[in-house]
């Protein structure tokens, strides 16, 4: 498996300036253009998962390591090398978003480029990890009893992480009730802002964005953290049954998505 699999938090955060155009920033137009061309690329890999998924594969059982060498040698082959190309598909994408959160977190928690359906299944900024939980149950048999006692322990240490930075989050967002955010409000009522706010708001601005993003990357980190070792639970064939139920649900709900949008425009 890769072992470079979705390697976050890489870069410092940036200083972020206060003004924000109203306009759709560059940056924005360009990750939309890059998910559109990310998620055509997904479609193409989606049938190559299917097309694996439903292939015949060897009779024997997973090895008792649970790293699934218990695949025929040719099966095995042919899903590592498609599960290595997925997985570098997936790290474009995280390389992409953490970049563009930390030009904008604002921007990018609103993600505009999504439909309002997907940004209903949205955690911190993308699907909750434990999803994979619900995919693996749906899409992937044959667990072996020691599997099955892995996954299980990973999903409680999981859903422990998760609550941790859902509360983390909480309190980002408490935050905007702090006294020097305070005269932001006033400032959108029209009111001047007061000796020495202006600096304040700067700063208070700048240390809730470094915050969203904190929690961003670390909530991306859980997502990598949670595929990763669930991969190294299954085998090669059961790995390629669960990214293929992963990358149906994205492209599902952007139809359904898209659909809604459609049926609401001619209402």
């Amino acid at each position: 498996m890769s072992a470079h699999l979705f390697n976050l938090r890489t870069a410092p955060v940036p200083n972020f300036p206060l003004s924000y155009d109203s306009r759709s920033p560059p940056h924005m137009e360009t990750f939309e253009a890059f998910f559109e061309d990310w998620l055509a690329q997904q479609e193409a890999f989606l049938d190559q998962l299917l097309l694996r998924a439903s292939a015949p594969q060897g009779q024997s059982c997973p090895s008792h390591d649970h790293r699934g060498d218990g695949d025929s040698d040719g099966d095995g082959e042919a899903d590592r090398a498609l599960i290595e190309q997925v997985l570098g598909h997936y790290q474009r994408f995280y390389e992409e978003k953490t970049r563009v959160a930390r030009e904008d977190a604002f921007l990018f928690f609103s993600a505009p480029w999504l439909t309002s359906f997907e940004r209903t299944f949205l955690w911190i900024g993308d699907f909750k990890p434990t999803l994979l939980f619900r995919f693996l149950g749906s899409a992937v048999d044959g667990l072996t009893a020691a599997q099955s006692e892995e996954v299980e322990r990973i999903g409680a240490e999981t859903r422990w992480r998760e609550r941790e930075l859902t509360e983390a989050m909480a309190r980002v967002q408490e935050s905007v009730g702090a006294p020097p955010l305070l005269c932001l409000l006033r400032a959108s009522a029209g009111q001047p802002p007061r000796d020495g706010e202006l600096c304040a708001l700067e700063v208070a601005m700048a240390q809730l964005k470094e915050a969203m993003v904190a929690v961003l990357e670390d909530a991306n980190a859980l997502r990598a953290a949670t595929a990763r070792r669930l991969m190294e639970v299954l085998s090669p064939a059961q790995t390629v049954k669960l990214l293929a139920a992963a990358a149906q649900f994205q492209v599902r709900i952007r139809w359904w998505g898209k659909q809604r949008a459609a049926s609401a425009a001619l209402r």
